[in-house]
């Protein structure tokens, strides 16, 4: 395949995992025809490591912190428009094995797949299933869309890939006609549901959305982060995911998903005892149904 294919990486104050995910591109046997590096207003000296160590990748250098929702837009844009057949998407927290994006450009093609994601395993070789998601129509819930044992049972088999509905923005490879087709991540997201929302859109209007059992990439963040592990210093996080959450709703699944979403939004914090919470995740979902389009 002699398509170009442009890494397209989201970076914000974590110039170390930046340098290990950058590293790990520059090791791929089949590797990116070019590096762009979205600095979403780093204040740690990311960009001044990067012209150091890394001259030869190109940085847009954003004004202030536009989220991950932000980056991937505007580093999506730039690529799509510089003519890359493919855009490789992560953020800084990613490391691609030597291998990954040669054994995906190989399932998309075998596939005819618009969208081709890669396991995401911890540095632990531990799954993060819940990054590959199957989407309930009526609810707008998630479930993931593999667990270790179907890995193991189709890599006895001659399946190689399978479809799934939405996936997180750690490795997937998108071919260019997709954007043309479906846009890009909504920058109103910000953060936590821009990439479930994307990928499912794409989803939605028939684009493949494959997940290769062949190709594996390293996910070096924490453990599924939940409400309750949250300090509330970072209950800001918690209202963008509600916004989300009730968009996402709205959008793709109706009266009823809103509802249900409404509920759950409401009562997790009640049943906590949390009010503040409970005032985040109303402040958010509100949002989310009147003032996201």
């Amino acid at each position: 395949m002699s398509e170009k294919v442009c890494a397209v990486v989201v970076t914000h104050n974590r110039k170390e995992l930046l340098r290990e995910c950058l590293l790990a591109l520059s090791s791929q046997t089949r590797a990116p025809d070019h590096i762009l590096v979205v600095d979403n207003a780093s204040t740690d000296g990311t960009y001044e490591m990067l012209k150091m160590k890394f001259p030869e990748v190109e940085v847009l250098r954003l004004p202030e912190n536009q989220g991950g929702a932000g980056g991937f837009h505007e580093g999506m844009k730039l690529a799509y428009e510089k003519g890359f057949d493919w855009l490789w998407l992560m953020d800084d927290d990613a490391e691609p094995m030597p291998e990954t994006l040669a054994g995906l450009l190989k399932e998309a093609l075998n596939n005819d797949a618009g969208v081709i994601c890669p396991i995401i395993v911890t540095k632990d070789g531990i799954v993060q299933n819940y990054h590959h998601k199957l989407i309930n129509k009526r609810t707008c819930t998630e479930k993931p869309a593999i667990s270790e044992r179907t890995i193991k049972e189709k890599r006895r088999t001659s399946i190689r890939a399978l479809q799934i509905d939405a996936n997180a923005f750690v490795g997937p490879l998108v071919k260019k006609d997709v954007i043309g087709k479906v846009g890009l991540p909504l920058k109103e997201a910000f953060i936590w549901g821009d990439d479930t929302e994307f990928t499912y859109r794409c989803r939605v209007n028939g684009i493949n959305l494959v997940l290769s059992l062949d190709s594996m990439i390293y996910h070096k963040d924490k453990n599924q982060t939940t409400d309750k592990s949250l300090p509330k210093s970072q209950y800001w996080k918690v209202f963008h995911l509600a916004k989300n959450r009730i968009f996402f709703a709205k959008k793709y699944c109706g009266p009823y998903a809103v509802v249900y979403w409404f509920l759950r939004l409401f009562l997790a914090p009640l049943k906590q005892g949390n009010i503040r919470l409970l005032l985040v995740h109303m402040r958010g979902a509100l949002y989310g149904l009147f003032r996201m389009q």
